[in-house]
């Protein structure tokens, strides 16, 4: 899995920039598996209403791949080794676009408690 779906210094620099998309999808634990799905499911739902499924899609994609790149490059002096897994990177981005388009709205952690986006 480290070799082929996450994204790293050396797959860069051997030209595997598919690891910038693959690495979306796969996770390390179950537990980042689990966060980052219902999490999606939460957020993404309301935003995809919004957006339209193409441009939330668009959305997830860029925020994605760049924040993987920049994750990399931060580390790149000190971890030469270090994997980039999962979409963390794709669902905050998603919750920013959420927030800066509603931020009077709340979100429903595990739909049932209800939580401000913006903190007054």
């Amino acid at each position: 899995m480290y070799k082929y779906f996450s994204c790293s210094l050396q797959n860069l620099k051997e030209k595997k920039l598919y690891t910038l998309v693959t690495n979306l999808i796969s996770h390390n634990t179950i537990q980042s598996f689990l966060l980052n799905t219902i999490s999606l499911y939460y957020i993404g739902t309301a935003l995809e209403k919004i957006i339209q499924s193409r441009n939330f899609f668009i959305t997830y994609l860029i925020s994605g791949v760049l924040s993987s790149y920049i994750q990399i490059l931060y580390h790149k002096n000190n971890y030469n080794n270090i994997y980039v897994f999962g979409a963390s990177g794709s669902i905050s981005s998603i919750l920013s676009t959420y927030t800066f388009m509603y931020p009077s709205q709340n979100i429903y952690l595990y739909g049932v408690l209800a939580l401000p986006l913006v903190i007054k």
